[in-house]
């Protein structure tokens, strides 16, 4: 059972292994990224990957201030990566403003990229009121024919540009009528808000109805009826209350009676900070009825009518279409604010470093040399301890595959293989202990089974003590560790897993079927 289970997890590495790099390309999209998703796949360092540019807009700081600023934004961003499960991450300084990101080939780019430029911050802010909006929407269109009569360039005839002729009423799936346009005029819509008639005259209204007003589009479109619509609303400008900091961004699998299940699949659940969760509470209160945003990169992520004190601090947000989308979104909110602004590169090939082949090469060429010695001191019961290597392998890979599943992104990187090929040391050394120990115990009035029954017992204390210490630091090192220490550690728990379990099913097995009575008495 526990070897097919292992075949079971093990296979999606060992298809992507095994397949040319044409197949993997070959693939369907969704195929592709779900195999390399799943599959133990080489790190940077064996097979390349991507690197991204991170540029930070300093401004006037002082060289120290600087300093401070790119360690800060660097420290930002490796949280970022850790927390999507690549555990290797490359975050390096290119000169006084600038950082190169390298992720591995397995990466969805797309999503890094939003990952590593997401400012971080969202917070809440309340609708202006509906009849204010309406008068200023009309004032707007009001200016914009004024303009148009005064503008001696203009058709003789012709009509005047305005903002509502562009708007529409649409019912969304929260069930609240709001304001839409049509996504084909979005950037028409944009180029008039940006307009200096429009912009004096949003000014000019806020000033006469405070707070201030700031238009902003819904983060995501609806659809009605196969047209897209773009919402567009009009919200306190200073945020009512910040977001941030948080206590957790939990990613959930939303209910079919979400109001969110029209766009997205999985929800993040966002528990707000100690303070904040009183603010929240507090402006939640004295707003029962009104309709609050919530902000993210100067969109609207999603709105909610308030119905009544939120007192608990937990608000629910949608996360996206597939899980990888909610979990890097989580991890942005997570990880805190970034330090200032920044601008990131489009993705760019990385190519693997010669050093990385030829350290799997001399990995393979070192396990290969422990199985030669065995076959050569012990003979037959040498091979069944080479098959053991082959076995212990194959539940490596199958325990990597759980750490995936945990939600880490096991890399076959040189730290990895370091980590694996301890695990083979210490079973090249269990097995040269048990054989030893067969050795010793075998006579002509006991069985092959029962001489390698007691000779296992006998080395059992040391095995599990020896297994339990080097699994421990394993895991210190993947808790405790950063970059080439984690992916140490996975390597070493992952084969002193495999090893305790080569060592317990097919060694006793094949030793007991393979091994004769007659060659133990030697």
């Amino acid at each position: 059972m526990i070897t097919f289970l292992g075949c079971v997890l093990s296979y999606p590495t060992l298809y992507f292994w095994v397949s040319s790099p044409e197949t993997i390309h070959g693939l369907d999209e969704d195929e592709r990224r779900l195999l390399l998703r799943r599959a133990a796949v080489p790190g940077v360092d064996l097979a390349g990957g991507y690197r991204f540019s991170v540029e930070a807009e300093s401004g006037r700081l002082t060289e120290r201030g600087q300093e401070n600023l790119m360690t800060m934004l660097a420290a930002v961003l490796r949280a970022r990566i850790k927390g999507i499960g690549i555990m290797e991450a490359v975050v390096r300084a290119e000169d006084e403003n600038r950082l190169l990101v390298e992720v591995p080939a397995n990466v969805d780019t797309m999503l890094v990229r939003h990952l590593l430029e997401h400012s971080g911050a969202f917070s809440y802010h309340l609708f202006k009121e509906g009849t204010e909006v309406q008068k200023l929407r009309e004032r707007i269109d009001a200016g914009l024919q004024n303009r148009h009569a005064a503008d001696t360039l203009a058709v003789p005839g012709s009509q005047a540009e305005t903002l509502s002729g562009y708007l529409a009423s649409l019912t969304t799936g929260t069930g609240i009528e709001d304001i839409v346009v049509a996504e084909t005029s979005v950037s028409k819509v944009q180029a008039l808000l940006a307009d200096t008639t429009v912009l004096r005259t949003v000014r000019a209204f806020n000033l006469a109805n405070p707070p201030s007003g700031i238009f902003v589009w819904a983060s995501a479109p609806v659809e009605q009826n196969g047209i897209a619509y773009r919402p567009l609303y009009f919200v306190n400008q200073e945020a009512d209350l910040p977001g941030q900091p948080i206590l957790s961004a939990t990613v959930t699998e939303l209910a079919a009676e979400s109001p969110f299940a029209d766009r997205a699949r999985y929800g993040i659940r966002i528990t707000l900070s100690e303070e904040n969760r009183a603010d929240l509470a507090n402006v939640s209160s004295a707003n029962v009825g009104d309709r609050l945003a919530i902000l993210m990169n100067r969109q609207a992520h999603m709105t909610m009518p308030i119905q009544g004190r939120i007192s608990d601090g937990r608000t629910e947000m949608p996360g996206g279409k597939t899980l990888d989308e909610a979990r890097h979104l989580a991890v942005a909110l997570e990880t805190g604010l970034l330090p200032g602004r920044i601008q990131v590169s489009a993705a760019t090939p990385l190519t693997a470093e010669a050093s990385g082949v030829s350290g799997l090469i001399v990995w393979a060429a070192a396990v290969a040399a422990a199985g030669i010695v065995l076959v050569a001191v012990y003979r037959s019961a040498g091979l069944v301890a080479g098959f053991g290597f082959v076995y212990q392998m194959l539940m490596a890979i199958a325990v990597l595959r759980l750490w995936n599943i945990a939600g880490f992104l096991p890399l076959i990187t040189l730290s990895t293989l370091a980590g694996l090929g301890l695990s083979f040391v210490l079973t090249t050394g269990m097995h040269a202990m048990l054989l030893d120990r067969i050795k010793t115990l075998s006579n002509d009035t006991m069985s092959a089974k029962t001489t390698i029954t007691d000779a296992m017992e006998s080395v059992r204390p040391v095995t599990l003590w020896l297994h339990g210490i080097l699994a421990c630091i394993a895991l210190v090192f993947v808790a405790a560790g950063t970059g080439v220490l984690s992916n140490v550690g996975i390597g070493l728990f992952s084969g002193v897993s495999a090893s305790l379990i080569t060592l317990s099913i097919p060694t006793r097995l094949l030793l007991i079927s393979a091994i004769t009575r007659q060659y133990l008495a030697r």
